[in-house]
């Protein structure tokens, strides 16, 4: 059973491997990056963009 009182102790990877992406661009041209693997480990990668700065 889960334990959901005490949360995982917070550890740093040695490396993050990762397969070379597969890049193709949308319609609007925006470049996109996939990398799809069924064997991986998850890893979890957040992106922040300043979007209301690119119409100031």
């Amino acid at each position: 059973m889960l334990d959901r009182i005490n949360p995982p102790e917070i550890s740093i990877p040695n490396a993050i491997h990762l397969h070379t992406p597969q890049s193709f661009k949308l319609k609007n041209g925006t470049p996109v990056y996939n990398i799809c693997e069924g064997t991986q480990e998850v890893v979890k990668i957040e992106l922040i963009f300043a979007y209301a700065s690119l119409f100031s």
